[in-house]
């Protein structure tokens, strides 16, 4: 799982450089950009989505 912020100025475009190589390589996996910046709120939704995949 890859998640960013859409307002995020501190990883820049490397969360969609990791998602295309990824792709690229055939290996499954979640990208997705949230509201926000590099801040909690964006670290608490990706948190909540980590958990929910993981404790099914």
């Amino acid at each position: 799982m890859i998640q960013k912020g859409s307002a995020d100025g501190v990883v820049g475009h490397w969360p969609e450089e990791y998602s295309k190589v990824l792709t690229d390589n055939g290996i499954e996996h979640i990208y997705y950009v949230a509201e926000g910046g590099y801040d909690f709120q964006v670290w608490k939704n990706g948190l909540y989505n980590f958990a929910r995949r993981i404790f099914q």
